[in-house]
């Protein structure tokens, strides 16, 4: 008996110690994929000559130190990693991209202006953080007016929608208030919106959580059987063997032969125009917040590749077009902000304002540094003049910045 025993005892220090090494490889296997999921090397590497001189593998590693190593955050459920130290991407203490100041000499007034966005904003695809669309537009706004100084803070987050960027202004308004805030949306809200339809979650509030850090579901502690198979749930899909086999079979899925779509269904519609209600409420709120703590919001659809009016070459073939069901979904929210906020004089619609035949994108929304120097001049064309006008009304203080 006591020799099955040790028999049993040695197998389960096998069984173990095999278990622990599947786990390591899988981790070490888990990053490799999480770091290619999007295929950034390729896409960076098709996109070469937007990069003149550019090391695209420092590139890729600070991208991937910065937005693959999230930090938890209690209200905005995740952030990029802080401190980072990068040589082409580098965060400040709270995770944001830190964005290059262009500030005059002298005792100037000095006005704040906040850019909140997701990864178009953030600088995905930007090679250097003076290359973000944030540190281009305060490039152009400092050379534009001698009368002021303007500190322009880049709080895009990869993956963020009006949501958080609400929670991001509340937090500001509590400690770092800013004078202006620009709030660069669209394709997000879009993505979110057709996300949490898939997930049958369509009445939730437009927030999906990152795969990090995935929240409880209500009625987890309803009944302790659910709660069991919850917790069970969470620990085997927190396994990172677990993780690859489905980023695996994900990255299977997209390079599948998709269905052909010409329309949306009325449930997909219904959905875009929900997104639009969902916007337009986090609207209301920030506008209502504008009164209160006199700030200037301004809100800007922001241009895409589907909305792209003169292609090249490389954009007609990209594959970002091969998923017709989200570039239809993507125009039909871009189409209901059009009808709902167009004729506000805080809104302003961007989505067809590249016009050159050049590449611009990489895939469907991000840009290289030379892609967001083109957007910031337009950014600057739509809403410069009423920077400058309201930075005149506001007073703000004087001093060397």
């Amino acid at each position: 008996m006591f020799t099955w025993m040790k028999k049993g005892f040695v197998w389960l220090i096998i069984v173990g110690i095999s278990a622990v090494m599947l786990e390591v490889g899988a981790y070490f296997i888990h990053q490799h994929l999480l770091y290619q999921k999007r295929d950034w090397a390729e896409i960076l590497a098709n996109a070469a000559d937007l990069y003149p001189g550019v090391n695209l593998d420092q590139v890729l590693a600070d991208q991937h130190q910065t937005n693959a190593n999230l930090e938890f955050d209690f209200y905005r459920h995740y952030r990029p990693k802080s401190s980072h130290p990068g040589k082409a991407m580098s965060t400040d203490a709270e995770g944001f991209r830190q964005t290059v100041q262009y500030l005059k000499p002298g005792d100037l007034p000095v006005i704040k202006v906040a850019l909140l966005g997701g990864s178009t904003m953030w600088g995905i695809g930007a090679e250097a953080d003076d290359q973000t669309l944030a540190s281009h537009f305060g490039r152009l706004l400092n050379a534009a007016d001698p009368q002021f100084n303007y500190r322009v803070k880049n709080l895009g987050v990869g993956g963020y929608q009006n949501t958080q960027e609400l929670i991001i202004l509340l937090e500001r308004l509590a400690a770092d208030p800013f004078d202006i805030y620009l709030f660069y949306d669209g394709v997000n809200e879009a993505i979110a919106g057709l996300s949490v339809l898939d997930r049958k979650l369509e009445n939730h509030p437009l927030m999906v959580p990152h795969e990090k850090f995935k929240a409880w579901t209500p009625g987890t502690f309803t009944n302790w059987r659910v709660a069991i198979r919850k917790s069970f749930e969470r620990w085997l899909n927190n396994l990172y063997f677990v993780k690859c086999i489905t980023i695996i079979r994900e990255r299977r899925q997209e390079h599948a032969q998709p269905e052909r779509i010409t329309a949306l269904n009325e449930r997909e519609i219904q959905q875009a125009r929900r997104v639009t209600d969902w916007y337009a409420q986090n609207k209301r709120i920030i506008e209502a917040l504008a009164r209160e703590f006199h700030y200037l919001p301004l809100f800007l659809l922001q241009p895409t590749l589907f909305t792209k009016e003169s292609l090249s070459a490389r954009e007609k073939d990209s594959p970002q077009w091969s998923d017709q069901r989200h570039v239809l979904f993507e125009r039909a929210v871009y189409e209901a902000f059009r009808q709902r906020f167009g004729k506000d004089d805080d809104f302003f619609d961007l989505s067809h304002a590249i016009r050159t035949p050049e590449t611009v994108y990489l895939d469907d929304h991000h840009v290289a540094g030379s892609g967001n120097r083109l957007l910031a001049e337009i950014v600057m064309g739509a809403v410069g003049e009423r920077i400058m006008a309201r930075a005149r009304v506001i007073r703000p203080r004087t001093g060397t910045p």
